[in-house]
């Protein structure tokens, strides 16, 4: 980790209490695998459709 990061973690402690940066940050991680899941699903979708189109 690089120096300038780590003074920015142990500043956010510093200004949080621990527990509400752990709800933060869980909360940001389940964001992230929503729209990681809300992405592939559009792209398995899409590829579905894609391949039944020229069926039609």
């Amino acid at each position: 980790m690089s120096e300038s990061l780590q003074m920015a973690c142990a500043e956010s402690f510093k200004n949080l209490n621990p527990s509400e940066h752990w709800h933060r940050t869980k909360d940001s991680l389940i964001s992230v695998r929503q729209a990681v899941k809300v992405s592939t699903t559009y792209l398995l979708l899409r590829a579905f459709y894609l391949r039944k189109l020229p069926e039609i």
